[in-house]
């Protein structure tokens, strides 16, 4: 035993294997694997040029993204260039890339619509701009919003639709960048105003629950229901069993629905019923409805059948009975989950004396 060692490396992806022509200056493809050792003969070659790694670590090495060797003035009559991929990790063994890397001109956006979508994400945004292309080798199209990543599909060169991610918004914080890449790596430079997408939620409602014979007023919390407040609608119930009713936005952070009477129940199903509630602040063919863990508890109303005693002082405390009316009954109110999951002890029955106000 002479105390040497000898360590096997593994290469499982290469990524990107495209990028723009004139990328950023801190701009990398990432080789992903395990077992990497950092040593100075690692290096990545493109067509003919040879660059030394920027970071090292034992499962992954990332190689600078370099710009084209061809002008500007090429490149104004091309749209992509195609060059060979090679790594070694050790100066010895060479790994050729069979796809080679492609070269590309970076898209530019110029405006998005909506712009503003739910925190819970799988809506639609319609991008717009110059230079969008899937067509070519190893193309990925991806989109960008904030720092989540969504999904894009090319439409044409000049319109790239998004389906957003999941995204965490708090009352101070709910503007993001809408960005797209077709390498989903190599992100276009932000436009303004014209690029920024507001994202809104649903925290909590308040009541939680109502009659089916409708005309409840529902107190909703969140963030960002301004910004298209004549937009606004509340959603009582899933997409193919639903009431939507318009919604009076009081600031960013409230606004204002109400149930409407005869809530269709789904079959053989039974009161009281707990539906989802939903906000939305544009179409419906942007999937605008916000998704999470809200939701709104249909009953039916009961009818007082007897009240025991039917009087008593005005200065004391009296305890009171109330019988419900043969088929219908009274239901224990549901709590009210926060935005921070946890629950809202506030709730629970009340009974109204005429002028002398609500007691628990």
């Amino acid at each position: 035993n002479y105390g040497l060692t000898f360590g096997f490396y593994q290469i499982d992806e290469v990524f990107p294997l495209s990028g723009p022509a004139f990328p950023e200056e801190d701009d990398y493809i990432e080789i992903r694997g395990s077992g990497f050792t950092e040593n100075d003969e690692a290096a990545c070659f493109y067509g003919a040029r040879e660059y030394a790694p920027i970071g090292f670590t034992t499962h992954m090495v990332k190689c600078p993204m370099p710009t084209s060797d061809k002008s500007e003035n090429w490149w104004a009559d091309h749209r992509t260039d195609q060059v060979e991929l090679k790594i070694t990790l050790n100066g010895r063994d060479y790994l050729t890339i069979p796809q080679g890397y492609t070269y590309y001109v970076q898209p530019k956006v110029f405006s998005i619509t909506p712009d503003s979508g739910p925190a819970s994400g799988s809506s639609l945004i319609k991008v717009f701009g110059s230079g969008f292309y899937d067509d070519f080798e190893n193309a990925s199209p991806g989109c960008l919003v904030g720092e989540v990543v969504g999904e894009a599909t090319v439409v044409t060169s000049k319109e790239i639709h998004c389906k957003t991610g999941r995204a965490e918004v708090t009352p101070f914080d709910n503007t993001s960048v809408v960005k797209v890449a077709l390498n989903s790596h190599s992100w276009t430079d932000p436009n303004g105003e014209a690029t920024d997408y507001s994202i809104y939620d649903v925290f909590h409602v308040t009541p939680n629950s109502g009659p089916t014979d409708g005309d409840t007023e529902v107190m909703v919390y969140g963030v960002g229901f301004s910004k298209h407040a004549d937009e606004a609608r509340c959603r009582f119930g899933v997409s193919d069993n639903y009431q939507i009713v318009q919604a009076n936005v009081m600031n960013d952070e409230k606004l204002v629905c109400s149930s409407k009477p005869g809530f269709q129940l789904p079959n053989k199903a039974k009161l009281p019923f707990a539906v989802p509630f939903s906000v939305a602040l544009s179409d419906d063919k942007f999937e605008p409805w916000t998704n999470n863990h809200v939701k709104f508890r249909f009953y039916q109303q009961p009818r007082i059948k007897v009240v025991s005693p039917k009087e008593g002082p005005v200065d004391d405390t009296t305890e009171v009975t109330v019988v419900a009316l043969d088929g219908t009954e009274f239901h224990k109110p549901v709590p009210i989950m926060t935005a921070g999951g946890d629950f809202n002890e506030s709730y629970g029955l009340q009974c109204r004396f005429g002028n002398f106000g609500e007691v628990d």
